[in-house]
Protein backbone atom coordinates (compact mmCIF):
# COMPACT_ATOMS: atom_id res chain seq x y z
CA UNK A 1 0.00 0.00 0.00
CA UNK A 2 2.83 2.41 0.86
CA UNK A 3 4.45 1.82 -2.57
CA UNK A 4 1.18 2.69 -4.29
CA UNK A 5 0.93 5.95 -2.33
CA UNK A 6 4.53 6.84 -3.18
CA UNK A 7 3.99 6.05 -6.86
CA UNK A 8 0.84 8.20 -6.98
CA UNK A 9 2.59 11.12 -5.28
CA UNK A 10 5.63 10.78 -7.59
CA UNK A 11 3.38 10.72 -10.66
CA UNK A 12 1.32 13.71 -9.48
CA UNK A 13 4.40 15.82 -8.71
CA UNK A 14 5.94 14.90 -12.07
CA UNK A 15 2.73 16.00 -13.82
CA UNK A 16 2.68 19.27 -11.86
CA UNK A 17 6.35 19.98 -12.58
CA UNK A 18 5.90 19.40 -16.28
CA UNK A 19 2.67 21.44 -16.54
CA UNK A 20 3.84 24.24 -14.26
CA UNK A 21 7.32 24.69 -15.72
CA UNK A 22 6.51 24.20 -19.40
CA UNK A 23 3.21 26.02 -20.01
CA UNK A 24 3.84 26.73 -23.69
CA UNK A 25 5.97 23.71 -24.60
CA UNK A 26 4.95 21.18 -27.19
CA UNK A 27 7.00 18.47 -28.82
CA UNK A 28 9.40 18.36 -25.85
CA UNK A 29 11.46 15.39 -24.63
CA UNK A 30 11.46 13.86 -21.12
CA UNK A 31 14.31 11.69 -19.87
CA UNK A 32 13.41 9.95 -16.62
CA UNK A 33 16.17 8.45 -14.46
CA UNK A 34 15.31 4.79 -14.03
CA UNK A 35 16.77 4.73 -10.50
CA UNK A 36 14.32 7.32 -9.17
CA UNK A 37 11.10 5.85 -10.50
CA UNK A 38 8.48 4.34 -8.21
CA UNK A 39 7.24 0.83 -8.80
CA UNK A 40 3.67 0.16 -9.82
CA UNK A 41 0.91 -1.60 -7.92
CA UNK A 42 1.07 -5.30 -7.15
CA UNK A 43 4.62 -5.78 -8.40
CA UNK A 44 3.81 -5.09 -12.07
CA UNK A 45 7.01 -3.14 -12.52
CA UNK A 46 7.41 0.53 -13.25
CA UNK A 47 4.38 2.25 -14.74
CA UNK A 48 5.71 5.83 -14.59
CA UNK A 49 6.81 6.11 -18.22
CA UNK A 50 3.55 4.58 -19.49
CA UNK A 51 1.49 6.98 -17.36
CA UNK A 52 3.51 10.01 -18.52
CA UNK A 53 3.04 8.92 -22.13
CA UNK A 54 -0.70 8.67 -21.62
CA UNK A 55 -0.83 12.08 -19.93
CA UNK A 56 1.53 14.10 -22.17
CA UNK A 57 1.85 12.37 -25.54
CA UNK A 58 -1.80 11.87 -26.46
CA UNK A 59 -3.70 14.65 -28.19
CA UNK A 60 -6.07 16.42 -25.80
CA UNK A 61 -9.30 17.99 -27.04
CA UNK A 62 -10.95 20.95 -25.32
CA UNK A 63 -14.72 21.39 -24.90
CA UNK A 64 -14.98 22.73 -28.49
CA UNK A 65 -13.11 19.68 -29.85
CA UNK A 66 -10.02 21.72 -30.68
CA UNK A 67 -6.88 19.60 -30.41
CA UNK A 68 -3.92 20.92 -28.48
CA UNK A 69 -0.53 19.58 -29.63
CA UNK A 70 1.05 16.94 -27.42
CA UNK A 71 3.36 18.48 -24.81
CA UNK A 72 5.95 15.69 -25.10
CA UNK A 73 7.01 13.95 -28.30
CA UNK A 74 9.36 11.49 -26.61
CA UNK A 75 9.67 9.96 -23.13
CA UNK A 76 12.50 7.62 -22.28
CA UNK A 77 13.90 5.90 -19.20
CA UNK A 78 17.68 6.46 -19.00
CA UNK A 79 20.58 6.11 -16.58
CA UNK A 80 21.80 9.39 -15.11
CA UNK A 81 25.27 7.83 -14.77
CA UNK A 82 25.55 7.76 -18.58
CA UNK A 83 27.59 10.74 -19.81
CA UNK A 84 25.05 11.32 -22.58
CA UNK A 85 22.60 12.44 -19.87
CA UNK A 86 24.86 14.75 -17.87
CA UNK A 87 21.99 17.19 -17.27
CA UNK A 88 20.38 14.50 -15.11
CA UNK A 89 23.62 14.44 -13.09
CA UNK A 90 23.22 18.17 -12.46
CA UNK A 91 19.63 17.52 -11.36
CA UNK A 92 20.90 14.81 -8.99
CA UNK A 93 23.34 17.31 -7.44
CA UNK A 94 20.60 19.94 -7.01
CA UNK A 95 18.23 17.40 -5.48
CA UNK A 96 20.96 16.05 -3.17
CA UNK A 97 21.97 19.55 -2.03
CA UNK A 98 18.33 20.41 -1.37
CA UNK A 99 17.67 17.22 0.57
CA UNK A 100 20.86 17.75 2.56
CA UNK A 101 19.80 21.32 3.35
CA UNK A 102 16.38 20.19 4.54
CA UNK A 103 17.65 17.26 6.63
CA UNK A 104 20.60 19.25 8.04
CA UNK A 105 22.89 16.23 8.27
CA UNK A 106 26.15 17.35 9.88
CA UNK A 107 28.28 14.21 10.39
CA UNK A 108 31.57 13.31 8.69
CA UNK A 109 33.96 14.98 6.23
CA UNK A 110 31.77 14.04 3.27
CA UNK A 111 28.85 15.86 4.87
CA UNK A 112 30.95 19.02 5.31
CA UNK A 113 31.36 19.13 1.54
CA UNK A 114 27.62 18.51 1.02
CA UNK A 115 26.74 21.25 3.55
CA UNK A 116 29.02 23.66 1.70
CA UNK A 117 27.34 22.76 -1.58
CA UNK A 118 23.91 23.33 -0.02
CA UNK A 119 25.03 26.78 1.13
CA UNK A 120 26.26 27.65 -2.37
CA UNK A 121 22.96 26.50 -3.82
CA UNK A 122 21.09 28.88 -1.53
CA UNK A 123 23.38 31.73 -2.53
CA UNK A 124 23.19 31.13 -6.29
CA UNK A 125 19.43 30.56 -6.38
CA UNK A 126 18.77 33.50 -4.04
CA UNK A 127 16.60 31.89 -1.43
CA UNK A 128 16.86 32.48 2.30
CA UNK A 129 16.30 29.10 3.91
CA UNK A 130 15.69 25.38 3.59
CA UNK A 131 13.38 25.48 6.61
CA UNK A 132 9.92 24.02 6.18
CA UNK A 133 8.48 26.92 8.19
CA UNK A 134 9.63 29.34 5.46
CA UNK A 135 8.48 27.32 2.43
CA UNK A 136 5.23 25.75 3.63
CA UNK A 137 3.22 29.02 3.55
CA UNK A 138 4.50 29.60 -0.01
CA UNK A 139 2.96 26.31 -1.15
CA UNK A 140 -0.57 27.76 -1.24
CA UNK A 141 0.64 30.55 -3.52
CA UNK A 142 2.35 28.06 -5.83
CA UNK A 143 -0.73 25.83 -5.94
CA UNK A 144 -2.93 28.83 -6.80
CA UNK A 145 -0.53 29.85 -9.59
CA UNK A 146 -0.55 26.27 -10.90
CA UNK A 147 -4.35 26.09 -10.88
CA UNK A 148 -4.65 29.49 -12.60
CA UNK A 149 -2.04 28.47 -15.21
CA UNK A 150 0.00 31.66 -14.92
CA UNK A 151 2.11 32.60 -17.91
CA UNK A 152 5.85 31.99 -17.98
CA UNK A 153 6.39 35.78 -18.02
CA UNK A 154 4.38 36.13 -14.78
CA UNK A 155 6.18 33.14 -13.27
CA UNK A 156 9.56 34.72 -14.01
CA UNK A 157 8.49 37.84 -12.09
CA UNK A 158 7.28 35.84 -9.08
CA UNK A 159 9.13 35.29 -5.82
CA UNK A 160 11.60 32.41 -6.02
CA UNK A 161 11.17 31.94 -9.75
CA UNK A 162 14.53 30.16 -10.01
CA UNK A 163 13.83 27.45 -7.49
CA UNK A 164 10.93 26.46 -5.27
CA UNK A 165 10.42 23.93 -2.51
CA UNK A 166 7.00 22.43 -1.99
CA UNK A 167 6.24 20.67 1.28
CA UNK A 168 3.23 18.46 0.85
CA UNK A 169 1.47 15.68 2.68
CA UNK A 170 -1.83 14.01 1.92
CA UNK A 171 -4.92 15.17 3.75
CA UNK A 172 -5.92 12.97 6.66
CA UNK A 173 -9.19 11.15 6.01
Amino acid sequence: MENIKRARAYKKFAEMLIEYNTPEANGAVLFADYLSLCKGALGRGDEFVAVMRERFQHVIYDHDLNAAPAKLKHIQEVSSSDDNYSLLQVCDVLLGATLNGILKTQKGPRMAYKNELSGKLMEILEFPSFDKSYWQPQTKTYAREYQNKISMADYQQATHHKYRLWFWRPEQK
